[in-house]
């Protein structure tokens, strides 16, 4: 398996992947990937063992971040994803990790993670944040792309954190195949969920776990 950045001039092998890993409604346009890439964010891919099939693509930016801060952090993820790369910044925004079906045993996702996490040591970064998605919330089951139960255990948990409760045990968010392969395979370390986050991802309730891990 080989892992490339891939330039503004390959926007085709980032759409294979989107139309294929992504459910519609969190499907990302042509015109966003270029304009993020006209922004300075950067995408890798994973491409199959011949090196010709893109199987799978991550995006990060640099940004400021502080995990004390909660009220200066973007609170869509068009802002999350769309903001110009910050050369200032101290952490890497990591977003739209996706592999299409038939390769999610987990290696292709390992390898485009530690690709973006490398760079961002490269970078001399301190941070790695994510925006992890939670399907069991709702389950989803209605589009090819992911199915998913859904977690009544989950559900309840944050549905009650939302409504002003306490955050969510570790335990009980290790239940989501999506955000619990983030924390127990990558260390990551659930900060906030930030409601209305993706408007559209019914799955996920529309909110999204905000994930952090010092490099």
């Amino acid at each position: 398996m080989l892992i490339q950045k891939i330039p503004d001039t390959n926007i085709a092998a980032i759409m294979e992947v989107e139309k294929a890993a992504f459910i519609p409604p969190i499907r990302t346009t042509e015109a966003t990937i270029k304009q993020r890439l006209g922004l300075g964010h950067t995408y890798l891919a994973a491409f199959d063992f011949d090196g010709t099939k893109p199987i799978g693509t991550i995006a990060f930016r640099n940004a400021r971040f502080s995990p004390q801060d909660y009220e200066q952090f973007p609170r869509t993820f068009a802002k999350y994803a769309e903001d110009p790369n910050d050369d200032r910044g101290n952490a890497v925004f990591v977003y739209s990790l996706g592999v299409i079906p038939g390769y999610r045993n987990g290696l292709a996702a390992k390898k485009l993670i530690k690709a973006a996490l490398a760079e961002a040591k490269h970078r001399g970064l301190h941070y790695a944040v994510g925006d992890a998605r939670c399907p069991s919330f709702n389950g989803s089951k209605e589009w090819p792309e992911e199915r998913f139960e859904k977690n009544e255990a989950i559900h309840r948990a944050i549905t009650a954190h939302l409504d002003g409760g306490p955050f969510p045990q570790n335990e009980t968010l290790y239940k989501d195949p999506v955000l619990g392969f983030y924390l127990k395979t990558f260390g990551f370390k659930p900060l906030w969920i930030i409601p209305d986050f993706w408007m559209g991802d019914e799955p996920c309730g529309n909110f999204m776990v905000i994930i952090y891990s010092e490099l």
